[in-house]
């Protein structure tokens, strides 16, 4: 075919996922509905969104994506770890939702599958899975009655396609499964569990805040007030990231406590150098666990020159 991946079943296989009157064919409609969805799927995400202006379908995206956990270092990543991935996975659930036709001629999962669905046309429904899916049912039940779920119009016929997903593919019910939950929440509900998988994310060093420097043309909501305030106070606030602004003050008292303060501790004797070294050495510390500065070579500059001063008082105490 001349595309990476790809293989004439797997291809017949997602083009007769688009014919809904079974006919054999694609028609003009539905290859619209195919473009339409394949387009959808590649271009999920362009970059541009924000927490509050993200579509349903990036939010079930988001929620249900599996993100790398703490452990995936970078050697460990590969390229299609992290949101990259999303396609990959979608393929993957697919394929395993979506028998192929090779798997469907077994004659041991024909067999198999015959026998899930006699249970299910004599009303057996003791499998672990169906129990699950039963479980749901009752749920959503539940919250149509109380008028809850009216985001949510085609929930029973979901759990329909569930059920022959199940017959098909016991694996692939607990995809179902989760897809029919996500999609049962409201609106607010999920930005609210994609604002808390963020956070999560970011605690575990999954993902990362890049550091907000002061920029007069930044867009902000006032570039006006941004530039006003840079002119006046830029000497002070643009070595310093914008959520660090007030870390000048934090040098301010450091050299006050080495300058000012210092002659006062231990009067002419040794252990004043030592208090020196001390106070140095705390606000070295908090330089590395902030990197304050908008730019690595600052931090790394402050770092050095601190470090430097604590070695000197070291020596000079010795």
């Amino acid at each position: 075919m001349g595309l990476e991946g790809t293989n004439i079943r797997d291809i017949c296989q997602f083009l007769r996922s688009f014919d809904e009157n079974g006919d054999g064919e694609v028609d003009i409609d539905e290859f619209r509905i195919m473009l339409k969805s394949a387009w959808q799927g590649a271009n999920m995400f362009t970059g541009n969104e924000t927490a509050f202006f993200l579509t349903d379908r990036q939010l079930d995206a988001l929620i249900l994506y599996e993100w790398p956990t703490k452990d995936a270092g970078v050697s460990e990543a590969d390229e299609s770890s992290g949101l990259g991935g999303f396609l990959d996975q979608m393929q993957r659930e697919q394929k395993l939702i979506m028998h192929s036709g090779e798997v469907q001629q077994d004659l041991e999962y024909v067999h198999k599958r015959q026998e899930r669905e006699n249970k299910m046309n004599k009303g057996d429904r003791s499998d672990p899975q169906l129990v699950m899916l039963d479980e749901l049912a009752e749920e959503l039940q539940a919250l149509h009655s109380s008028c809850l779920l009216e985001h949510y119009p085609h929930w029973k016929m979901d759990l329909i396609e569930a059920e022959d997903v199940y017959i098909e593919s016991p694996e692939a019910l607990s995809l179902c499964v989760s897809r029919l939950r996500v999609k049962k929440l409201e609106r607010t509900q999920k930005q609210a569990r994609v604002q808390e998988l963020a956070q999560e994310l970011y605690a575990t060093g999954v993902t990362a805040i890049p550091p907000q420097i002061w920029n007069e043309d930044s867009g902000s909501v006032d570039p006006d007030e941004e530039e006003r305030i840079l002119r006046r106070l830029g000497f002070i606030l643009k070595a310093y990231r914008a959520d660090f602004w007030w870390w000048e003050a934090t040098e301010m008292t450091r050299k006050f406590m080495m300058t000012s303060l210092l002659i006062f501790v231990y009067p002419d004797d040794p252990a004043q150098i030592a208090a020196g070294a001390m106070i140095t050495f705390a606000f070295l510390m908090l330089n590395i666990t902030f990197q304050p500065f908008c730019s690595k070579n600052l931090n790394s500059l402050q770092s050095f020159t601190m470090l430097t001063q604590v070695c000197i008082c070291v020596v000079t105490h010795a």
